[in-house]
């Protein structure tokens, strides 16, 4: 099933769109940490991943998301070309199988926790109980942990936005 919003991408190519708060996430304010299982089968953990580097990329996609599999490469390349940079994905799905494949198809590499009952996408403003999820989602986030950035829709300008984040 695609949400409205990755239908309404596929329309019309936009800009990125940003905003100052999704849910209880606001711009300024610190990420609420979470961890999880990976697609691999490890255990990941928010809180020792931030801080590492000048800015970590936490984005939610799912493998039914076209946008997501047009831009999930844009910010894999980001980075693995900025070594100040740390990523997570987290993906909307309830089986691991077909995440490892979508990863393998996309040659991700940086890790995918598995969201299965939602319970981070909604600590993260993603999800809005008895509402379809509108994905993909990302957040930027600086060295203390606090938000730099909420980006709701990622359009052709993406890449820039994400470079801009490192000045």
């Amino acid at each position: 099933m695609m949400s409205l919003l990755c239908m309404l991408f596929l329309a019309a190519a936009e800009p990125t769109q940003t905003v100052e708060k999704l849910g209880p996430v606001e711009v300024g304010a610190t990420f609420p940490i979470f961890g999880g299982y990976t697609a691999a089968g490890n255990y990941y953990s928010f809180r020792r991943n931030i801080g590492k580097q000048d800015l970590m990329v936490v984005s939610y996609f799912a493998t039914w998301c076209k946008p997501c599999k047009k831009h999930l490469p844009v910010m894999e390349a980001f980075i693995n070309a900025h070594p100040n940079v740390n990523g997570v994905y987290i993906a909307l799905e309830k089986k691991a199988t077909p995440v490892q494949r979508f990863a393998e198809q996309l040659k991700l590499k940086t890790p995918i926790v598995m969201d299965k009952f939602e319970t981070i996408a909604k600590r993260h403003g993603v999800i809005i109980e008895g509402q379809n999820p509108s994905i993909p989602k990302t957040f930027l986030i600086n060295k203390e942990g606090h938000v730099q950035s909420i980006i709701v829709l990622e359009g052709e300008d993406f890449e820039t936005i994400l470079r801009n984040a490192l000045k």
